[in-house]
């Protein structure tokens, strides 16, 4: 596809990074690059995703509507996660960490493994209370709750191909995310994987359940097409 010629020029053109050369910036994983973002998006198997930047924020939009969404921070230490949706057809409803407790997904610069060293574990990150809370129609507070221990993981590179008009064999970052641990953090009840591929962001969703000691996957959403559409404003009545 023609657009696809044009990422070396538009990442290049993404801003200053707090990370050394011998370091990925995960916000170049977790996101899709700005400016791509503002004229492509990420279509696969279930919706679509968009991505908008603000200042130390972006939002992945899961609709032209600019609803759903998921609501992400980051500073020059770490890519954290405050909020998505709750009831995909209302904006009025969702689920948002504290601003004290914000999910820390990753560090933001994390150490490259030597050359031709691949599929190992580069960042790990470990809570012991994970609260949140749901908000339901109108805004409202709906109940408290925690995910209780959580780990954190960051793996990879990994050349994965995914078919569509993404780039075959391209190198990709993994965050595992297992939280409901024990006091260990193991014996995790559930468990996702985000597959983050450079300058394109979440390429591949999957979710599993702990089942007689082995994760069993329960859905998965690819996301393996570059579109034309740059982002909608999202959506967000309640702040």
């Amino acid at each position: 596809m023609k657009f696809l010629a044009l990422l070396p020029l538009l990442v290049a053109s993404a801003s200053a990074t707090p990370c050394g050369s011998s370091q990925y910036d995960m916000l170049r994983w977790f996101a899709m690059s700005s400016p791509l973002s503002q004229s492509y998006h990420v279509t696969g198997n279930a919706n679509p995703l968009y991505t908008y930047h603000e200042n130390g924020i972006f939002y992945v939009v899961k609709s032209a509507s600019g609803y759903p969404w998921d609501v992400n921070y980051f500073d020059n230490s770490y890519i954290y996660q405050w909020a998505t949706e709750y009831n995909w057809s209302d904006p009025t409803s969702y689920k948002a960490f504290s601003s004290t407790t914000t999910m820390p997904w990753s560090p933001r610069c994390v150490t490259k493994p030597a050359a031709g060293v691949y599929g190992t574990k580069l960042a790990t990150i470990t809570l012991s209370s994970s609260p949140y809370t749901i908000y339901k129609s109108g805004c409202s507070v709906s109940s408290s709750n925690n995910l209780g221990y959580v780990v954190n993981e960051i793996w990879g590179p990994t050349p994965m191909t995914l078919g569509g008009n993404l780039p075959s064999n391209a190198l990709t970052l993994t965050l595992s995310y297992r939280y409901s641990c024990d006091s260990t953090y193991n014996n995790c009840r559930y468990k996702e994987t985000f597959d983050l591929q450079r300058s394109y962001g979440l390429v591949r969703w999957t979710y599993y359940v702990l089942q007689n000691g082995q994760y069993v996957q329960q859905n998965q959403t690819v996301f393996n097409n570059l579109v034309s559409g740059g982002s909608p404003a999202p959506y967000h009545p309640c702040w």
